[in-house]
């Protein structure tokens, strides 16, 4: 049969099938629609029926792309709200192209330590296979189980399309879990999926962002069946937002519409007994994008991040603050104020600073720290003094075990600021003291006040020319270079997007 005008009731299903199947491949019936208009001359029997439900599979796995595996059956609140059905074939449609949709959410996540599993099984196939198989099945499995379309992408990202925010959010969560060898989530059923996986696979993290829920959200559904639009960038972004702040730790971050609608739903009670887990939501401030910004929440999941909680009024007055501008002093109190909030939260710890005056950081030395800076500032005035401290307590942050990197970001933005404004208001300072000398000093101190000043500017003046008349110059710089060795190395790493 070269056309489907030669059809009639001789022509068996098989050759009706193979000659639509062919019209597929070949690129003239890209659509379910191209489909009925091609043969809409034949009428409705059983025999057409069954070719449509093979020719339509065909073309929803050859033009669907992520959407490949979409079905009424399994996901049957996505296919409402992406899929055009036909009006006399409800198991069959064509997707929408372009749409603007408020129940649409969407995750991205990546699982970190499998670059490295790749990099030390690179000559054990059947481990590779391992995990290939577990992330093109069992995770697609955990996905559909929730409702979710899952879809694997450019080796360890996946990524997650849903209607409700908890669907979303709870896939993310048991996809954690099942990558995790120590137990995150207390859902039995969750953890008989893996049986000898957690044995075979190292423990891995998942780094995630979920995004969607806005109203008229834009998604735009590609020729080869891909997703693009506002509500994909935002989970991309949040992923890599997650990823920075814990490249080897699970961090899930949503953004402010998803946390709302979990909340106004009255939806996270549920999710928290289906998980028989314990769920909160952290505000992380405020991202800025691409000419944009976004509120940020944290999902707290694990018990080692519980302790956050404690300090989150802390931290919202510190986002307000920095909102409304107080850069005068509120900022920096604030700051000591989250600092020292974490110390008395966090797990116990102790951290010897070699070559940093010898301190010993622990729970109770960071807030004692903290309050004497609070008290040089606030009280003393001493501004120099109580920034050069706070700069040598931003520093440390890094060092202490389970520290929120959110607060070592903040940390350090903030002592950037405070740097910047200490160094104007020096220059201010100083400005000040040459015009109320007189005021300032006693006459003999103002006399030692103008010597001081006039062999200090003669010393830099004599330093900078004797640096260039100095001999045994290319004897240094080579010595220089010869001791610094290796550590002169330049390395450009491709940041992953």
């Amino acid at each position: 049969m070269r056309d489907i005008s030669e059809y009639h009731s001789g022509v068996s299903i098989y050759e009706l099938i193979c000659h639509l199947t062919d019209k597929i491949l070949d690129g003239t019936l890209d659509t379910f629609g191209d489909l009925r208009r091609y043969t809409r001359n034949l009428a409705d029997s059983v025999n057409t029926r069954t070719a449509f439900v093979t020719a339509f599979s065909q073309i929803r796995r050859l033009n669907w792309g992520l959407f490949g595996i979409l079905e009424p059956e399994t996901y049957p609140k996505l296919w409402d709200q992406l899929v055009i059905p036909d009006q006399v074939y409800p198991f069959a449609g064509d997707l929408k192209r372009n749409t603007t949709i408020s129940d649409i959410y969407i995750g991205l996540l990546d699982i970190h330590g499998y670059t490295r599993f790749c990099e030390e099984n690179r000559r054990n196939l059947s481990m590779l296979q391992l995990l290939d198989e577990i992330l093109q099945n069992d995770i697609t499995e955990i996905a559909a189980k929730c409702g979710v379309l899952s879809r694997r992408s450019r080796g360890d990202e996946i990524i997650l399309i849903g209607t409700t925010a908890e669907d979303v959010l709870e896939t993310t969560l048991q996809i954690a879990s099942y990558f995790s060898r120590r137990r995150l989530l207390k859902n039995e059923r969750i953890e008989a999926r893996r049986p000898g996986y957690k044995v075979i696979l190292p423990d891995m993290s998942v780094s995630a962002g979920i995004a969607g829920g806005q109203r008229f959200t834009p998604l735009v559904v590609t020729q080869d069946g891909d997703i693009s639009g506002g509500v994909v960038n935002a989970a991309a972004r949040l992923q890599a937002r997650a990823n920075k702040l814990s490249p080897a730790t699970n961090k899930i971050l949503v953004t402010s519409h998803v946390y709302r609608r979990i909340q106004t739903e009255s939806s996270i009670s549920l999710l928290i007994e289906r998980l028989g887990q314990r769920i909160e939501f952290f505000n992380a401030g405020t991202t800025a994008f691409k000419g944009t910004s976004i509120q940020v929440f944290e999902v707290l999941f694990c018990e080692d991040d519980y302790y956050k909680v404690d300090y989150l009024k802390k931290m919202e007055s510190l986002y307000h603050d920095i909102e409304s501008g107080h850069w005068k002093g509120k900022i920096f109190l604030d700051m000591l104020s989250v600092i020292r909030g974490m110390a008395h939260a966090m797990p116990q710890f102790t951290v010897k600073t070699d070559g940093v005056g010898g301190k010993v950081l622990t729970n109770d030395s960071v807030a004692r720290w903290c309050a004497a800076i609070t008290d040089r500032f606030s009280v003393q005035d001493d501004y120099e003094g109580a920034i050069a401290e706070y700069s040598t307590l931003s520093a440390l942050l890094s060092r202490i075990p389970q520290a929120d990197p959110l607060i070592i970001e903040y940390a350090s933005a903030v002592c950037l600021r405070y740097l910047e404004i200490l160094e104007h208001y020096n220059r201010e300072l100083d400005s000040f003291i040459e015009g109320h000398a007189e005021s300032i000093f006693s006459p003999n101190e103002r006399d030692t006040f103008v010597q001081v000043k006039k062999y200090y500017h003669m010393y830099e003046r004599f330093k900078t020319f004797a640096r260039t008349k100095a001999g045994r110059r290319k004897l240094l710089w080579h010595s220089v270079i010869e001791r610094l060795g290796n550590g002169l190395d330049v390395t450009i790493r491709a940041a992953k997007e």
